[in-house]
């Protein structure tokens, strides 16, 4: 089994041992339970995420190709507007 060691601190119990008492200060998860509450919390695998990064990409550069071609049929219209009020 697979543990994450967060390298993190926190007050955990105090477990008897033979003759001395051992604190649990180190936060370390296994990675299966990592996963659960992480799916729980929304999160996705990596695969998931990946391919929805690519997907987000290219609708965007499919918006902005749309939005710099936008731009330019709008400065066009606005230069014919501004010719036929000088005309």
């Amino acid at each position: 089994m697979t543990h994450i060691d967060f390298e993190s601190a926190w007050d955990g119990p105090i477990i008897e041992g033979k003759t001395f008492k051992q604190p649990i200060d180190d936060l370390m998860i296994c990675e299966a339970c990592l996963e659960a509450a992480a799916e729980l919390l929304g999160f996705v695998k990596d695969a998931d995420s990946a391919e929805t990064i690519k997907k987000l990409r290219r609708e965007n550069h499919e918006l902005e190709v749309y939005k710099r071609n936008s731009i330019q049929r709008l400065n066009r219209a606005k230069k014919a507007i501004d010719e036929m009020a000088i005309a």
